[in-house]
């Protein structure tokens, strides 16, 4: 398959967030940073003033007054100047190092017992909330140009390229159904190159002294556009998220997810999908109830807000649902939802089994993508032997099983080069399609 041209264009965020100068401009507070600094040190003790700055990525002078009160505490002493320090230092005791002390130790214990976490500092709730507000997908963002462009690898109808881009630019939800193999997945998929610019997103979030961890190297990539200088460094520049979840989707992976021996949280799939794409494949064949899932997405469609468990403390959060909601199936949609339901959903798209016309383009893609040279006879016999008389529906899968099923008998025989003929076609077709059982 050819990659479409707007991959990899890695376009810088147009919002950021200000690189913070205080402890109070971290948002958080005194009491969370102290303890951060502090199992910070416990975990890596003896560690450089520049080494602590580094994992919490803060800039030294947010937190020197935590650490000169660890200090004067007797919670950690130093050690004096790093072997290996940086050349430029801010502050000349951002060179010292710090050890962890007994008494210090304790009190990290005691800390490490609330909340296990330990990493780069988290952002508060309120500057997150904001920043997927300030982050959301941009108004008409699929032109027709672009569109045609990630979908040129793709053999569609032309109806289901008028519909598409429209569907992307509501930045609300699409339900996608047809037939299994018919390029609903890879439709999804390829939208993901539409999103443009890159956005920030932060290793973790804070509510109150509760954080919930966020950044998912699963569904967060990292950007490949320049840094941006000002940003504070605990949110990540990344590529908009594109977060797919098929049969294995339950109602826990959709609340906050509390880990008890760590005593924090890991976000749900949406939170990591804000800002960009959330599809839902294979809608329908969850261990829940279609009709449960959908009502878990009601309000967050409707108010643009999602409301989040806080299952420790028994509180609950509001965060912005703010990316695309993508359902794709190939049940019947009357079997999956109601009318009330179906009307809910913003851009209801059918993408039908391909014709033959379009099968035989599918076909000789397939073929060259292989290196695969075969004679219009070779498929003339296929779709006459295979489908006409089958009575077997095209879809738009199985020209690329066919040539996959080829290219490995192919290679099992060592025959190189690789020429369509009667007998490996036959072959290749039975190791494809199923029969009946003989009575």
């Amino acid at each position: 398959m050819n990659m479409p041209l707007s991959e990899g264009l890695a376009e810088p965020p147009s919002w950021y967030p200000s690189r913070p100068r205080t402890a109070e401009d971290t948002g958080l507070s005194p009491a969370l940073l102290r303890e951060l600094v502090l199992k910070t040190i416990y975990g890596n003790s003896p560690l450089a003033g520049f080494e602590i700055s580094r994992r919490l990525r803060l800039d030294y002078v947010t937190f020197e007054n935590i650490i000169k009160d660890l200090t004067d505490s007797a919670l950690v002493s130093t050690q004096g100047e790093a072997r290996h320090r940086p050349q430029r230092l801010d502050r000349v005791e951002e060179g010292l190092t710090y050890v962890i002390t007994e008494v210090g130790r304790e009190r990290a214990l005691q800390a490490m017992d609330r909340c296990a976490y330990v990493g780069v500092a988290p952002v508060p709730l309120g500057q997150y909330n904001l920043s997927v507000l300030r982050q959301g997908l941009p108004d008409a963002f699929a032109t027709q140009e672009r569109v045609y462009d990630v979908l040129a690898h793709l053999v569609l109808p032309e109806q289901i390229m008028k519909l598409i881009g429209p569907a992307l630019n509501s930045r609300k939800s699409i339900f996608l159904y047809g037939h299994s193999g018919n390029g609903k997945s890879s439709i999804a998929r390829a939208t993901r190159y539409l999103l443009g610019k890159d956005l920030f997103i932060p290793s973790a979030v804070a509510v109150d002294d509760q954080i919930i961890r966020l950044l998912d190297p699963g569904f967060h990539e990292p950007s490949k556009a320049t840094p941006n200088p000002r940003a504070d460094t605990r949110w990540s520049q990344c590529a908009r998220p594109f977060v797919q979840v098929g049969g294995e989707l339950d109602m826990s992976m959709l609340d906050l997810i509390w880990h008890p021996e760590s005593k924090f949280y890991d976000a749900p799939l949406q939170m990591k999908a804000n800002g960009g794409i959330f599809l839902v494949d294979d809608f329908g064949r969850q261990v829940v109830e279609p009709r449960a899932l959908l009502n878990r997405f009601i309000v967050p469609l409707e108010e643009s807000i999602d409301y989040l468990n806080m299952s420790a403390s028994g509180r609950k959060i509001d965060i912005p649902f703010n990316m695309l909601l993508i359902l794709s199936t190939n049940l019947q949609p009357s079997q999956l939802m109601d009318e009330a339901f179906i009307r809910r959903i913003r851009h209801k798209i059918k993408i039908p089994d391909p014709t033959e016309l379009a099968f035989r383009e599918i076909f000789r893609r397939e073929a060259n993508q292989m290196s695969i040279a075969y004679h219009p006879s070779a498929l003339d016999y296929i779709i006459e032997t295979y489908y006409k008389q089958a009575q077997r529906p095209m879809r738009g899968v199985h020209p690329r099983d066919i040539l996959t099923h080829v290219k490995e008998i192919a290679g099992y025989e060592g025959i190189d080069p690789i020429v369509l003929d009667q007998d490996i076609v036959d072959d290749a077709c039975e190791a494809q399609f199923v029969g009946d059982l003989e009575e």
